[in-house]
């Protein structure tokens, strides 16, 4: 098993992984060549951002959703839309994720 699998994800159900994480600067690290996703993260200075990633090892595919702490949104309900993503860059950027937590 992978080790992102059994140290920073959750199996959320079977064979999909969840990652998650509200660290500015992991969220930052995650979106580095993606300017659009930096630029709207630069209007909101002051706002609490969350990251998510689903990845699903059997299929090879991963996606990810990004959005803003918001308290007028009720616990358990995410009006984020999940978009593709590279899959070899996301087990490559957990990988990292997790050797820093070690």
């Amino acid at each position: 098993m992978e080790e992102w699998k059994k140290k920073i994800c959750e199996e959320i159900k079977t064979g999909v992984w969840e990652y998650e994480t509200s660290d500015e600067q992991e969220i930052r690290d995650y979106f580095e060549l993606d300017g659009d996703v930096l630029e709207w993260m630069d209007k909101y200075i002051d706002k609490e951002f969350f990251l998510t990633i689903h990845v699903f090892p059997e299929k090879e595919t991963a996606e990810r959703a990004i959005g803003i702490w918001n308290d007028d949104v009720g616990y358990g309900y995410d009006n984020r839309i999940y978009e593709d993503d590279d899959y070899e860059g996301v087990i490559e950027w957990l990988n990292k994720i997790t050797q820093k937590e070690e």
